[in-house]
């Protein structure tokens, strides 16, 4: 830890534009606790981020959560810290 406090980790965001898009995430990964966070770097798994998904309806939910590997390049996968695991919650904006 630095004199200054523990490092926040790096915040991100997701943007659904569509509902087609946000169906798509959800069946493929949300509903596992997941997303894909697409990015130019690369970020090592293990990786602690804060994410906020911007939903096709405008609402926006904040929430933290690990990286667990890259799907490709430019795709890394995110687990996301679950409601009731003693982590972060999701929490809306």
């Amino acid at each position: 830890m630095s004199p200054a406090g523990p490092k926040k980790p790096p915040a991100f965001a997701v943007r659904f534009a569509s509902y087609e898009d946000f169906v798509v995430a959800y069946n493929d990964h949300l509903r596992h606790h997941r997303v894909v966070l697409p990015l130019a770097q690369t970020l090592a798994p293990g990786t602690r981020v804060r994410l906020r998904l911007d939903l096709p309806d405008g609402e926006r939910v904040r929430t933290e959560g690990t990286v667990t590997g890259a799907l490709g390049p430019g795709e890394h996968l995110v687990e996301l810290h679950a409601l009731g695991d003693g982590g972060p919650r999701h929490r809306p904006l």
